[in-house]
């Protein structure tokens, strides 16, 4: 199996971060969120904000991720950058 693709279907670059699989690493995508260095330059609160009112309008996870797990995510996705 070729590395970055699960059941040939292409692994998005914000899954290496830990906490985001395939829907939430969507919900960020559909946010404007489509890279780990994207990820890294995010406000939590904001992008939490953004997430909640994404998933308002189409519905794609069944639990928004909290402020505190986007600032998670966002600490990672820093310290990878660095």
């Amino acid at each position: 199996m070729m590395a970055g693709r699960i059941h040939g279907l292409r692994r998005s670059e914000l899954e290496q971060v830990t906490g985001i699989g395939k829907r939430y690493a969507r919900i960020l995508e559909a946010a404007g969120v489509a890279s780990v260095q994207e990820l890294a330059e995010q406000d939590p609160l904001e992008l939490a904000d953004a997430l909640l009112e994404v998933n308002l309008l189409q519905g794609m996870v069944l639990v928004v991720p909290s402020e505190t797990r986007v600032a998670g995510w966002i600490e990672q996705a820093r310290a990878r950058n660095l």
